[in-house]
């Protein structure tokens, strides 16, 4: 009934059958240890019984704190079985009590030295626990016993007393290391050495117990199962060591018993059981004491190996961040130093599973066929281990001597049932000896399941096992997990990095221009690299190249923050210098700590000119169209005052390579500038001219220094073809960029077949010009073969222009006439400091309405700063029909 006491027994009360097997146990061990006594003895020489007693009562107290079920079942189980070999009921009583006394005080005594509830001998202080506890029971239970053994039986006490010590002692440590040693553990596969080291033992052992205890002289031969028994302690472990015990001590205890053996003539009755007993206890604490202490180092030794196992997965897995690499990297060093077969199934972004990785041990890959290659899907049924693993969250131990093909971690298709407590499967394939099956879990989800499989090795997985197999996958799940952070990290880095750059580069009449981006090839970050043409009026172009300091995402917002402010200042028509100088203050906003390295220039193909400011990035190469021609002269122009003594900004100066020039000189990062001036330079680029622009990854390198680059580029540019991008390819080509760095290449020269026609005057400033320079736009623009109406239209905006700049600019006065693609191109340049602007003219107002006039007739126009302080005034006019 529901609360009842049959419930609370079943369900964990009382295990019911450990208690009827523990009876019968204790039933038989208690017949065996009453055939053992000798007919002048009150005692027993021998009483199992008290080893099986100590471990009925240890089982009860692994699972509760007081075992008292077991200890009355202890003491009716004793009573009864004295009571049934003869003993009177108040001795049977007695004895019963005694005997559950002596049990309740060893399992006291066992776990107040070992400090835990185990029921395993695994290491030297479990051992001297046992000791202990085998001494200090049958010494408390000794003065009761031996009153009622003397009272009944009228034998002496203290002998009485003294032989229930030592037979106890002797049994509860022989009987109770048979069970802590866990001999119903099914043993692993042993190599050829071992087992011939175990029928050497066994061949032994019956030779030394025919020759020695079955001979009255074969005494002085005790020392060799002594000897053997150290051998046994010191090479085959507890389990084996434990069996000679059981079989040395009951050869010698039976002999004893029947007058024969060693001990079969030595004086009266009781010496003989205390020599019996003796020896026993010998030699069973000196195999214990070696076996345990082996036991202990070999378990050290597997501690250590697993710590230096999973410190070598931590440290090898972080340091890559690439998955594929992970995931080999993981498979090279759990096969085979904890496994046979390692399989690692990663969950992608549909929530369906793709093998990862398999890893097996030399000379054991199975058929490919049987197994889902990497890539693949391992086509799991619903109920198979590695599922099972996914959906609990928790791993499993796939024991058995044999597992059935469909149960291995490699793919199949039934598992045998649910999971149960630790063990999934009962295996049938023979090659597999057991297997692991644990989640990869991240962030309490399970992004994958790694399996481990033994087969050729013979190991058999245990629960030590499972743990290992749980710290390792969490390094790999921490691992890959890293590495698919980070090539989101880098695809997402890569994706704006791709939106910023320009899709393709304007075409600019008189330019041609080819460029080339290159990604880190090494695994690395993108970087801040970049390159852009920004058309601007009048026909000029800006040229910009720059490196973010930095990589990732970082980096490549930051360039893209950049590219657009550079992008606006280029839009306002500003000086380089002066660029720079917003460009400076503005990063000096946006990042602490953060530089940028930049080149910007402004081309103008109607004079074959480049203004060129630089912010610390690597010098630009200047090729002249054959090697003949002597080094180009660069005049430069400073921006505005230095402020203080410091090298002015020169020409380019001639690199090594014949022909080719560069510009060494730079001002600081952005970023960095502060208070400091940018300068530029003006560098003649007619037509045949290369200018090379290009970041440090293209000429800098682990194994050479930045010159050594910059003169190699130099010599590739010798040799420019035809076309700009076959240019770029064979530069790229013969330099072979290290792949450690981003690399940006930007090549720009002049062609005169596609130069704009321009046509320049230059006047005194007088009030007369205005005429002169109105005849020379018609005449010009006419000349061209524009239609009558563009060239009146255009002689209107000279007449304003130029008389704007009469009457409030100083000389001289220049007029520059260009025809590009999108029309007529009219420039007024002057050295007057101010710009002219816009206002609303009163109706009674003689002036003010020019450059309204001018607004309205140009579909655009504009003013700039000119490098020599003065400054021009343009606009654009469409032609006839726009």
């Amino acid at each position: 009934m529901p609360g009842g006491w049959g419930e609370r027994l079943g369900r964990g009360g009382l295990d019911l059958p450990a208690q009827a097997w523990a009876v019968s146990a204790y039933a038989a061990t208690a017949w065996l240890g009453g055939q053992t006594r000798v007919p002048d003895s009150a005692i027993s020489l021998v009483w199992p019984a008290a080893g099986v007693g100590f471990l009925w009562v240890l089982h009860g107290a692994a699972r509760r704190r007081l075992p008292w079920p077991e200890c009355l079942l202890l003491a009716l189980v004793a009573a009864g079985m004295n009571g049934a070999t003869g003993a009177p009921w108040e001795l049977a009583a007695v004895l019963g009590l005694v005997n559950t006394l002596q049990a309740a005080m060893s399992v006291l005594v066992f776990l107040w030295v070992d400090g835990e509830r185990r029921t395993r001998l695994r290491d030297v202080r479990g051992l001297h626990a046992l000791l202990s506890a085998a001494i200090t029971g049958p010494l408390a239970a000794a003065l009761p016993a031996g009153l009622a053994v003397a009272l009944v039986r009228e034998a002496p006490f203290w002998t009485s007393a003294g032989q229930w010590v030592t037979r106890n002692a002797v049994s509860t440590v022989v009987v109770a290391a048979v069970g802590l040693a866990g001999l119903r553990r099914r043993p692993g596969r042993v190599s050829r050495a071992l087992l011939g080291e175990l029928v050497a033992f066994a061949g032994a052992t019956g030779l030394l117990f025919t020759w020695v205890f079955g001979m009255p002289w074969g005494r002085p031969y005790v020392v060799m199962v002594l000897l053997l028994t150290v051998w046994s302690g010191m090479r085959l472990g507890v389990r084996i060591t434990t069996l000679h015990l059981v079989i040395c001590g009951s050869a010698a205890i039976w002999l004893t018993v029947l007058g024969t053996g060693p001990f079969g003539g030595i004086g009266p009755a009781s010496v003989r059981a205390s020599a019996a007993q003796a020896f026993v206890g010998v030699v069973t604490i000196i195999g214990l004491e070696l076996a345990v202490s082996r036991c202990a180092r070999l378990a050290l030794d597997r501690a250590t190996e697993r710590s230096r196992l999973l410190d070598d997965v931590a440290r090898v897995l972080s340091e890559s961040l690439d998955l594929d690499r992970v995931l080999a990297r993981f498979g090279d060093l759990v096969v085979p130093r904890f496994t046979d077969h390692c399989l690692v199934d990663l969950r992608n972004a549909e929530g369906r599973l793709r093998r990862g990785a398999i890893g097996h041990s030399p000379g054991q890959e199975p058929d490919p066929a049987r197994w889902a290659q990497v890539g693949q899907d391992p086509g799991y049924p619903p109920d198979h281990p590695v599922l099972l693993a996914m959906a609990c969250h928790r791993g499993y131990l796939v024991a058995g001597t044999a597992l059935d093909p469909d149960d291995v971690p490699g793919g199949g298709s039934r598992g045998d049932g649910p999971p149960g407590d630790g063990s999934l499967l009962r295996p049938q394939h023979p090659d597999i000896t057991s297997a692991l099956v644990v989640p990869l879990l991240v962030r309490g989800h399970a992004i994958g399941v790694v399996s481990f499989a033994n087969s050729v090795s013979g190991r058999v997985y245990g629960a030590e096992d499972l743990t290992l197999a749980v710290q390792l996958a969490d390094r790999a799940a921490s691992a890959i997990d890293n590495a698919r952070l980070y090539h989101h990290q880098q695809e997402v880095s890569r994706t704006l990095q791709r939106s910023l750059m320009p899709k393709s580069l304007p075409s600019v009449p008189g330019l041609s221009v080819a460029a080339r981006y290159l990604a880190a090839s090494e695994g690395s970050e993108v970087g801040g690299d970049w390159y852009d043409l920004v058309p601007m009026p009048t026909g000029r172009v800006a040229v910009v190249i720059g490196d973010v300091m930095g990589r990732g995402v970082a980096a490549a917002a930051l360039m893209g923050q950049v590219r657009a402010a550079l992008r606006a200042y280029a839009g306002q028509d500003l000086p380089p210098a002066e660029v720079l100088t917003h460009a400076d203050e503005l990063i000096r906003g946006l990042a602490e700590d953060t530089i940028v390295t930049c080149v910007y220039g402004v081309y103008d193909p109607r004079e074959e000119r480049l203004v060129l400011s630089n912010a610390g990035h690597v010098p630009p190469l200047l090729v002249d169209p054959a090697p003949s021609v002597e080094p180009v002269p660069a005049a430069a122009i400073p921006a505005r005052s230095l402020g203080r003594d410091e090298p002015h900004l020169g020409g380019g100066t001639t690199a090594p390579v014949p022909g080719v020039t560069r510009f060494d000189a730079a001002g600081p990062p952005l970023g960095t500038a502060g208070p400091e001036p940018y300068r530029h330079v003006t560098i003649d680029l007619p037509a045949g001219r290369l200018l090379a622009l290009y970041t440090d990854g293209l000429v800098e390198s682990r194994d050479s220094d930045i010159e050594a680059g910059v003169d190699l580029l130099a010599r590739e540019l010798r040799e420019p073809h035809a076309d700009l991008e076959r240019t770029c390819e064979a530069v790229l080509t013969g330099i072979r960029p290290t792949g450690t760095d981003d690399t940006a290449l930007l090549l720009l020269r002049p062609e005169r077949t596609t130069r704009p026609r321009v046509a320049s005057l230059t006047v005194s400033s007088h009030a007369a010009d205005v005429r002169q320079c109105r005849e020379f736009a018609v005449d010009t623009l006419t000349g061209w073969g524009e239609d009558p109406e563009t060239a009146l239209t255009a002689e209107l905006v000279v007449s304003e222009l130029v008389t704007n700049s009469v009457r409030y600019a100083r000389p001289p006065l220049s007029l520059l006439l260009s025809v590009p693609e999108s029309g007529v191109v009219v420039e007024v340049r002057d050295h007057g400091g101010t710009a002219p602007r816009l206002r609303s003219a009163a109706p009674d107002d003689e002036g003010g309405r020019g450059l309204m006039i001018v607004a309205t007739l140009a579909f655009r126009w504009g003013t700039r700063l000119l490098p020599d302080g003065g400054k021009a005034v343009w606009c654009c006019l469409g032609r006839s029909g726009r």
